[in-house]
């Protein structure tokens, strides 16, 4: 499971994948017509934002909810959970153009399964 945050150069990256292009004065918008201008210095990383921009890139996306851990005291009661979800994501028919991650946070999760598309990509 991913947990960490990616970095300032991986979002730049991410978004550049995405088709977003950042100007000089650190704004985006999009490469496409017409041009979409992002009212930000970098877009936010949530699920709206990866729908709008980097899901549309993907032949298949999905992002799935679970339950992987439950805990019990003496007495049988839960005390502890540990939901994750888990993104699926390919741009192929090829396993090598398919990638998967698991996050608490379903925008990581869905981050970092295309991430894992993109490092395929520069190989």
């Amino acid at each position: 499971m991913t947990e960490k945050q990616p970095t300032q150069k991986q979002l730049k990256k991410f978004w550049e994948w995405c088709g977003l292009v950042e100007q000089e004065s650190g704004s985006w918008y999009t490469d496409c017509f017409p041009a979409e201008y992002v009212d930000c210095q970098v877009p936010s990383l949530d699920l709206n934002n990866l729908f709008k921009y980097a899901v549309p890139k993907l032949e298949y996306a999905e992002v799935n909810y679970g339950c992987c851990q439950s805990f019990e005291d003496e007495d049988g009661k839960v005390i502890s959970r540990d939901f994750t979800f888990e993104a699926a994501v390919s741009i192929g028919a090829f396993e090598e153009h398919n990638a998967t991650c698991e996050n608490k946070d379903p925008a990581l999760a869905l981050f970092w399964a295309i991430w894992k598309l993109i490092d395929k990509e520069r190989e």
